[in-house]
């Protein structure tokens, strides 16, 4: 039986874009099959690097986290890997909350660094029936 297909969302700060690469590089015999969506450059890079073919949207500041927020909440995306530049303030950092709270609000994994993002891939590539196993959020009137 074949494994099922997963969507991954993929984002990089721009001085995170090269160990985005190296990531994918490193996951790359494994992710042959599923379906990755990227913000421009960041997909334009992966593709270069990689061969894997990857769904390209705007870039973060034209919207692209936005985008990538609209297939996590629509249940595309199962996971999320946003390489983020924890130092510097960037001019659309509220498209980069709003795909956060979506993340945490649909139960999606989102990873923001290299050591969660190979967690996260992990799983998703090796466990991905686990990313199913969560438990429903409880309603926020239980105590």
């Amino acid at each position: 039986m074949e494994e099922p297909k997963i969507t991954l969302g993929l984002i990089a700060h721009n001085n995170c874009k090269k160990d985005m690469v190296h990531l994918i590089q490193a996951y790359a015999h494994l992710m042959k099959g599923h379906h990755l969506i990227a913000t421009k450059s960041t997909g334009e890079l992966i593709r270069k690097h990689t061969g894997l073919p990857v769904i390209l949207k705007e870039s973060g500041p034209d919207g692209g986290e936005l985008q990538l927020g609209g297939f996590v909440a629509s249940g595309i995306i199962k996971a999320v890997i946003f390489l983020r530049d924890p130092l510097k303030r960037k001019s659309h950092e509220p498209d980069v909350t709003a795909l956060m709270r979506v993340c945490d609000a649909h139960n999606i994994p989102l990873a923001t660094n290299r050591a969660t993002a190979a967690c996260v891939l992990h799983t998703v590539l090796f466990h991905p029936d686990k990313l199913e196993d969560m438990p429903p959020k409880e309603s926020d009137d239980d105590p």
